[in-house]
């Protein structure tokens, strides 16, 4: 399980470790990620580098309510969307943010 603070900023790189599976999802047309948290769902910020065959997902946590949740990564080509199963309900857990 992730956890992070509320008001941190939410990054992630997902490196794929052999150019074969990486090939075998892209060239999708791009990838998504949505998190869902305590019943609200958020979009994470998506971005794909085919040279070092990975993924990265940013995201603001300051709207984020405390509490527990999960994401996924799709990858869209055209109509085909596809959910990657090693990618799928990664949890999450939103704790209280430092106060000053």
């Amino acid at each position: 399980m992730i956890q992070i603070k509320k008001g941190a900023s939410f990054r992630l790189a997902l490196q794929f470790e052999s150019q074969e599976e990486w090939d075998s999802l892209f060239p999708a047309e791009y990838a998504i990620s949505q998190i869902e948290i305590e019943g609200s769902s958020f979009d994470l910020e998506v971005s794909v580098d085919s040279l070092s065959r990975c993924i990265y997902l940013k995201g603001d946590t300051e709207e984020w309510p405390l509490g527990s949740g999960a994401f996924d990564v799709k990858v869209i080509n055209g109509d085909l969307i596809q959910t990657l199963p090693e990618l799928t309900n990664i949890e999450v857990e939103v704790l209280e943010g430092i106060t000053q």
